[in-house]
């Protein structure tokens, strides 16, 4: 079983997740493709993360973003830094984070079009999704205007 460490707020678990890993603040700001003063920044709470540093960690260190957000939940992807998910983990983490975005594009559109953008050149699985969720959504819509 997993130790579930709580830190307080994101830029602890931020810190947490970093140290835990052992990487310098350098090498972790080369995982999420951002300077060295950047995650600083998140490490003090003065910067938020960004949809893609959300999506480098959840790629590249396998992280529980869900227990980033709220402290709720597993750390690791499969209870363990660095270690690939299997299928049902995979799917049942897509599965999270396609409700996240969909929650967030309602309140964004402008960040929602180009974050769908990059998440389709990068994740073939999260492509597949948007075209089956904006085909609901033209069917909604149309529903609608027939009305």
């Amino acid at each position: 079983m997993q130790e579930k460490k709580c830190e307080s707020n994101i830029p602890g678990r931020i810190k947490y997740v970093r140290s835990t890993l052992g990487h310098t603040q350098k090498q972790f700001a080369d995982i999420l493709e951002c300077d060295q003063a950047a995650v600083s920044r998140f490490e003090k709470g003065q910067r938020q993360l960004d949809a893609c540093a959300l999506l480098a960690l959840f790629e590249k260190c396998h992280l529980n973003i869900n227990w980033l957000l709220s402290g709720e939940g597993d750390i690791w992807l499969n209870n363990a830094p660095g270690k690939k998910q299997g299928t049902s983990e995979a799917s049942s983490e897509l599965k999270e984070i396609e409700e996240w975005l969909s929650e967030e594009g309602e309140e964004d559109p402008d960040t929602w079009s180009w974050f769908r953008v990059q998440c389709k050149k990068k994740f073939p699985d999260f492509a597949e999704w948007l075209k089956k969720h904006d085909e609901a959504e033209t069917e909604t819509n149309n529903f609608k205007i027939a009305l």
